[in-house]
């Protein structure tokens, strides 16, 4: 006769829990797979375009305002969403980066001087440091690639809470992106007879670029903008 309890002298789960369980890792592991997949792919393109009526924001093509309701949505794509489980293969492709980037900003003071803030970047950190900075990366990425205005003025108030003094507050917030295209690993003196035996990559990605600016925010602080 099956005992009631489990081994460590708990009621075990019931047979309807258990499938349920299992049901919902099957899921899980479907939506992995088939997000994770390479492009073109039939089980991909079938799983990703799966719909059940769910709930949600829609927003109004005309009106740019969305409405709250119950609609056709895809599945896989909304569970990995909302469940931040989603992933994209932009370091390695399609199209990788091609280009070194970070930000910095000059910050103008209310007595006249100035100040530069520049956002994290890993490659002038230590791999610890690094590490813990590394979030910012993402941010970086996002603030770049998507062009919306309202992240960079909220990148320009967040640089002037952290820039100034009480007597000597932040009244203006320039902020640039620099980007540098990165040097090919095939150039004319890293090859041949007469290419050097080793190659600092790290020194030759990162010290020896030559940055060039772009203007992303010019942004006049406001009263209230300071207030953490």
């Amino acid at each position: 006769m099956e005992s009631d309890l489990s081994a460590s002298g708990n009621p075990a789960p019931s047979l309807r829990r258990r499938i349920v369980i299992s049901l919902f890792i099957l899921f899980h592991f479907a939506c992995v797979i088939a997000w994770i997949l390479p492009k073109p792919s039939p089980v991909k393109s079938f799983l990703l375009g799966l719909k059940l009526p769910l709930p949600g924001t829609t927003r109004d093509p005309k009106t740019s305002r969305s409405s709250w309701g119950i609609a056709p949505r895809e599945v896989v794509a909304n569970y990995l969403w909302h469940t931040a489980q989603w992933q994209d293969w932009a370091m390695f492709a399609p199209n990788p980066l091609q280009t070194n980037r970070y930000l910095q900003a000059h910050v103008l003071l209310e007595r006249g001087a100035g100040r530069e803030y520049t956002m994290p970047r890993l490659e002038t950190l230590g791999w610890l440091e690094g590490w813990l900075q590394k979030r910012y990366r993402k941010l970086k990425n996002r603030l770049l690639d998507e062009d919306r205005r309202e992240l960079y003025e909220d990148l320009a108030r967040f640089i002037a809470r952290r820039s100034g003094d009480p007597g000597n507050l932040p009244v203006r917030v320039t902020v640039f992106a620099y980007e540098s295209p990165l040097p090919r690993h095939d150039r004319p003196e890293l090859l041949g007879p007469t290419a050097p035996a080793w190659v600092d990559y790290s020194s030759l990605l990162r010290d020896q670029a030559r940055y060039s600016p772009r203007l992303l925010v010019d942004y006049f602080v406001r009263p209230g903008d300071l207030a953490r």
